[in-house]
């Protein structure tokens, strides 16, 4: 009979919340040698990673992401699946521009009023 362990690898960050942020950080622990370190973000194939990384350009919605890690003997084996989600803020209005134009758009109705009304007095 013959044994094995893997030491299962174990996902720091994302955690199970919601992100106002398009990158997150991928941190992930492993305990023992391995050979392999990958992920699988949405189902997608797997991702070789030698290192923790970052997690860029993610969508509005939920996702989930599983590290798989092979020790040097092939054994496989994977986190628990994160479920989060990114919810990015929307984007406010510009302050100044929109100021700036309201000004000007007063300024020229004003200047147009009294332009009609002198025309009008003589």
């Amino acid at each position: 009979m013959i044994s094995f362990e893997v030491d299962t690898p174990s996902i720091l960050s994302p955690q199970n919340k919601t992100y106002d942020n398009e990158t997150i950080a991928l941190n992930y622990a492993i305990n023992d040698s391995f050979s392999n370190v990958a992920y699988s973000l949405d189902g997608q194939p797997n991702v070789l990673v030698s290192e923790n990384t970052t997690l860029s350009s993610l969508p509005d919605g939920e996702h989930n992401i599983t590290v798989y890690a092979t020790d040097r003997e092939g054994n496989l084996d994977s986190s628990e699946t994160v479920i989060f989600t990114v919810a990015k803020p929307p984007e406010s209005l510009p302050t100044i521009p929109v100021v700036a134009v309201s000004t000007a758009s007063i300024s020229v109705a004003g200047a147009g009023l009294l332009i009609y009304f002198k025309k009008r007095k003589h």
